[in-house]
């Protein structure tokens, strides 16, 4: 077992076959998100030294038991006939999707790799938000000896709310040290500052827009928000989630009048990320001058790849709007060097995956990120908190 924790957009897919190819695997089963599955698709034919029989999503009838080549397949719901399989090696790509132990995804992959003589895996931000979603694929390769409670006990910290279960809000002193320990010997991680140090650095600053007057504004909510840096906890209850679709929507306005103006001083392309499909829609509405493409949730594999393809190869098509979750894995962004968050992800970690869809070997020019805030209210204070939380995680790794 082994865990490739390369930086995002250092090719870990070409680097697996390549590796499973050497090693003459013949049956091999690539699990990853359902975007991805027609990517590694792509990957396998651009960077593979030998033909392969390549098989996307799940074994039919008439394949099973015995399936040769490789099988692509999503985490959505990896089927019983995948445990059946004869697999010479297994590949878990985005692993950080199995971070929840009690789930059934994690249960059945657990089945599937169980007896696999070979499984690797594949993430640039094995943890999300804390060190506990890590104990999973420890424990899985063998290499954490508590259950999930002695490791909860043993390295977090958090507190007990009134009602629900405990809430993990960082890790204790020397916890960081620990888990390197149990990873050693077990992880491969490089940088891209390491791999690369020739590419344009990354600059990340906060742009305040003005709240218009006009929109819909609630300061109970935004006080209840003021309280979400100190407890760290950034879970989704009602008043919270009121809070951020009101902010997301009041920044739209101030959102797309600076970014006109870029367009209009000669920016040649820009990636915005936000949360709310409404928020999307007003975005995409305000911006057409910059003939955007959309990724949400709502798009089909194909139609990521088209969208994708137009904003990198169409001159005319300037702005990229992708929803955070939907457009932060499996694709490539390059043609642009400007980053806008009008809404953050309260997971820290899927921020900066959405934020390296622009970084890699294509880019050649300085990257520059801007987080939108709203002047007045707690959005300054939690997109700050966010990005200490994003600092915290690297401690790990």
């Amino acid at each position: 077992v082994a865990l490739l924790a390369d930086g995002m957009r250092l090719g870990k897919s070409a680097q697996v076959i390549r590796a499973f190819e050497s090693l003459g695997l013949n049956n091999v089963l690539i699990i990853c998100p359902a975007s991805a599955r027609y990517v590694w698709a792509n990957e396998i034919a651009k960077w593979s030294l030998e033909p392969h029989q390549v098989h996307v999503g799940y074994p039919s009838v008439e394949l099973a038991p015995k399936l040769e080549g490789v099988c692509i397949a999503g985490y959505t719901r990896p089927e019983d006939d995948l445990i059946d399989q004869d697999w010479d090696l297994v590949v878990l790509d985005e692993c950080h999707y199995l971070k929840t132990a009690s789930s059934q995804r994690t249960q059945k992959i657990y089945k599937i790799i169980k007896h696999v003589p070979r499984v690797w895996w594949l993430s640039g931000t094995p943890m999300l938000n804390h060190i506990a979603e890590l104990w999973p694929m420890l424990r899985m390769a063998g290499r954490c000896p508590y259950t999930y409670d002695q490791f909860v006990q043993k390295f977090c910290k958090g507190y007990q709310p009134a009602r629900g279960n405990f809430r993990i809000t960082g890790h204790k002193f020397g916890a960081d040290q620990a888990v390197k320990a149990m990873l050693e010997g077990f992880m491969l991680r490089r940088t891209m500052e390491e791999v690369l140090p020739e590419l344009p650095k990354v600059q990340i600053g906060f742009c305040s827009l003005e709240r218009p007057k006009d929109v819909e504004w609630d300061e109970a909510s935004d006080h209840h928000a003021s309280r979400v840096p100190k407890s760290e906890w950034f879970g989704e209850d009602a008043e919270l989630a009121t809070w951020r679709r009101m902010t997301g929507l009041a920044k739209v306005k101030g959102t797309v009048e600076t970014v006109k103006q870029d367009l209009e001083q000669g920016l040649e392309k820009i990636v915005l990320f936000a949360w709310h499909k409404e928020v999307i829609k007003n975005l995409q509405k305000g911006l057409a001058i910059g003939n955007p493409v959309v990724l949400d949730g709502e798009v089909s594999a194909t139609g990521r790849e088209a969208a994708v393809k137009k904003f990198t190869d169409d001159p005319d098509c300037k702005v990229f709007i992708g929803n955070i979750q939907a457009a932060s894995e499996a694709i490539d962004l390059s043609a642009a060097c400007e980053v806008g968050f009008v809404e953050l992800d309260w997971t820290p970690a899927r921020n900066d995956q959405a934020m390296a869809r622009v970084m890699g070997m294509n880019q050649k020019k300085p990257v520059n990120v801007r987080i939108f805030t709203l002047e007045g209210s707690s959005d300054g204070l939690v997109a700050k908190t966010l990005l200490r939380k994003t600092k915290n995680l690297k401690e790990v790794f």
